[in-house]
């Protein structure tokens, strides 16, 4: 873990950046090709219902774009990588890999949160996981952590909406 934090540290923040868009992107790329050839791509894991909110949001494309785009990335960076990784800065600091424990945790809640389909989850504890190391990283570099982590969320949104939009498949599960 240290040599990737060390390589990563040394990392300009637009290498960064980039690693955040791309990388959990091909990896939502991948695991839809491969649980479409388990053909689990819909198994749900857990029943929640998303209807209204799709609904609502669908009705106004200004909202389709908003939301999952800016605030949806803003209000997701803060809750489950941002304020985690600051508590452990204040208050678990002595220990030595507590840092490492709010990532995997608070990717493994944001995974829960982007379920119930086996692809969410699988796709959205990737991408939190690269998401709040990044953001650590940027915390530690003192390189406005939550600006990149929600730029990094926010374009990899957009390029699943985008990929949904043309070719009709489901990249978040």
């Amino acid at each position: 873990m240290r040599e990737l934090y060390s390589y990563y540290y040394k990392l300009s923040v637009l290498n960064i950046v980039l690693i955040g868009i791309f990388l959990p992107f091909i990896s939502s790329l991948f695991l839809n090709s491969f649980f479409q050839l388990l053909n689990i791509l819909e198994l749900e894991l857990f029943n929640i219902s998303r209807e209204p909110l799709v609904t609502i949001v669908a009705k106004n494309l200004l909202w389709f774009i908003v939301v999952p785009v800016i605030l949806a990335p803003l209000v997701e960076t803060l809750l489950y990588q941002y304020l985690p990784l600051k508590i452990c800065q204040k208050w678990l600091r002595r220990y030595k890999y507590s840092f490492c424990i709010a990532i995997v945790l608070t990717s493994i809640v944001f995974a829960w949160r982007h379920g119930p389909t086996i692809i969410g989850i699988c796709s959205a504890l990737i991408s939190g996981t690269i998401w709040c190391f990044s953001c650590f990283v940027l915390m530690r570099k003192k390189r406005y952590p939550i600006f990149y982590t929600t730029l990094m969320h926010g374009c990899y949104n957009a390029f699943a909406i985008t990929f949904n939009g043309l070719n009709g498949q489901n990249l978040w599960g």
